[in-house]
């Protein structure tokens, strides 16, 4: 594997030099700054913190030619890796300060109903408050509170559509889940609170009906509802999590991915990063030590190492949404075992 990921920093940084990446978070220069970043302090490399440092003056560089406002390649997506970067210490500065445009422009967005037939962005847009809250300034509090309020009852009103998922298989971006953490999240702010319990308490015998064939989207769901329970404490949810955890079988969950799908959006590190943040009821059910030898083993083995040569390719599949995201689950999942 070693051997892999040699040639895999070698070719990435051989592509840096291209102009035609994005700059966003999960397949652009953004994901890349905090990959190198990470890289940098786990291998004590300067030079790759200094491939950090140009990515970041690069992505500022770029920004105004970002419109869309999503993680995966827009501007809150940009925040968000900011955010991370100032608090693990990577860089310096005043959050608000510097996000205070990108902020502008999300409200914008959001607020004159720029975004509110994409159910997607704006439940996305529910964990970027999240993460902005916690550095607020006190008079900034008000506004971002009547947006979250907004959000959700625009949500509330599309919750039909929420709740369906035409998905066949394994898919990290699925909204019913994503819903159920970002409110989780925006419960544990004290904002709305009521109205998240209402909406909850609304759709909970759909959540009780609903049960996946595939392991893979039992665990997604087992992940959202137990979020979202964390909070309101509901005992029939509760009792449904258990059963989920029962009905998971490790080596069948594996078995679901073919041997390229090992990406963080529909493929194993995407599975080995919802096992590493369930809560520890749900962890203590599950044999995660054998599931996290079998994942790395399977990781190891896939065919995605083969097409590290193919340039256009590697452009594909770079970023914490390609081979960036593999190799920090990995790393993460080596130092659990």
């Amino acid at each position: 594997m070693n051997k892999h990921l040699a040639e895999f920093k070698s070719q990435l940084t051989t592509i840096l030099d291209t102009k035609d990446i994005p700059i966003g978070l999960f397949s652009g220069k953004m994901g890349l700054c905090i990959y190198f970043y990470h890289l940098g302090k786990i291998e004590n490399n300067e030079r790759y913190t200094k491939i950090a440092e140009k990515l970041i003056d690069e992505t500022f560089e770029q920004i105004t030619t970002v419109s869309t406002i999503d993680i995966e390649s827009g501007l809150s997506g940009i925040a968000i890796g900011i955010n991370y970067l100032i608090k693990n210490g990577y860089v310096e500065g005043d959050e608000n300060v510097i996000l205070k445009e990108i902020d502008d422009e999300i409200f914008k967005q959001v607020s004159f109903q720029e975004s509110d037939n994409n159910i997607s962005i704006l439940i996305q847009i529910l964990f970027y408050i999240y993460i902005r809250k916690q550095s607020l300034q006190k008079e900034q509090e008000y506004l971002f509170n009547e947006l979250t309020i907004q959000i959700i009852n625009t949500l509330h009103t599309k919750i039909e559509y929420i709740l369906k998922d035409n998905t066949i298989g394994f898919n990290i971006n699925t909204d019913l889940p994503l819903f159920l953490f970002a409110l989780s999240k925006i419960y544990q702010l004290n904002i709305y609170s009521y109205k998240i319990i209402k909406i909850i308490q609304e759709i909970t015998p759909f959540l009780l009906s609903k049960f996946g064939f595939l392991n893979s989207k039992k665990l997604h769901l087992l992940w959202g509802i137990s979020k979202i329970n964390a909070c309101i404490k509901d005992k029939h949810l509760a009792e449904y999590c258990i059963l989920l955890t029962k009905q998971i079988n490790i080596d069948d969950l594996l078995n679901e991915f073919r041997n390229k799908n090992m990406f963080v959006k529909d493929g194993i590190s995407g599975i080995c990063l919802l096992m590493l943040s369930l809560d520890k009821n749900e962890k203590q059910n599950l044999n995660l030590n054998t599931f996290y030898i079998k994942a790395l083993e399977k990781i190891e083995k896939s065919l995605i190492w083969e097409s590290l040569s193919n340039t256009e390719y590697l452009k594909r599949h770079i970023g914490l949404n390609g081979y960036c995201g593999v190799n920090m689950i990995m790393h993460i999942i080596r130092d659990s075992i």
